[in-house]
């Protein structure tokens, strides 16, 4: 999964970095969307060498030291998670098929990257995916 973000998402992750702002605007988004408690967000420095993204309960903690920083694919990535862990509790599968529906669906929703081309890239990776359209808020 992470070698599929890393190869399809890298000039995504570089070139579109967001300020501390404009993340939590997004947050807000999409948990009103999915109907769950927005995530707080935590800028930290680290070490280029350390974790990118970390999720603690209701905080999610980014390494600014590292390239990415904060963009749209990392916090589609962390919300899937969020928003399972809240509608599910923490039990369901990390990066499983629903996981990986609600993550694509975020991305096509928000016009990040549509699901008609990360669909296809998923199935080179051997990657479970739920198909995106049944992983709206109703759905979950």
């Amino acid at each position: 999964m992470y070698l599929w973000e890393n190869r399809n998402f890298e000039t995504l992750f570089i070139n579109h970095k967001l300020t501390l702002r404009t993340a939590r605007q997004f947050v807000k988004m999409v948990c009103r969307y999915y109907c769950v408690r927005p995530i707080t967000l935590k800028s930290v420095w680290l070490g280029p060498k350390s974790w990118t993204a970390q999720q603690l309960p209701n905080r999610l903690e980014v390494n600014m030291d590292r390239a990415i920083g904060w963009n749209l694919p990392l916090l589609a990535h962390e919300l899937a998670h969020h928003i399972l862990d809240k509608k599910l509790g923490p039990d369901h599968e990390a990066h499983g098929a629903l996981w990986f529906g609600v993550y694509l669906h975020i991305l096509d929703k928000y016009r990040i990257l549509g699901a008609d081309a990360t669909l296809p890239s998923t199935r080179r990776y051997g990657l479970r995916v739920k198909h995106p359209d049944k992983c709206k808020p109703g759905d979950l």
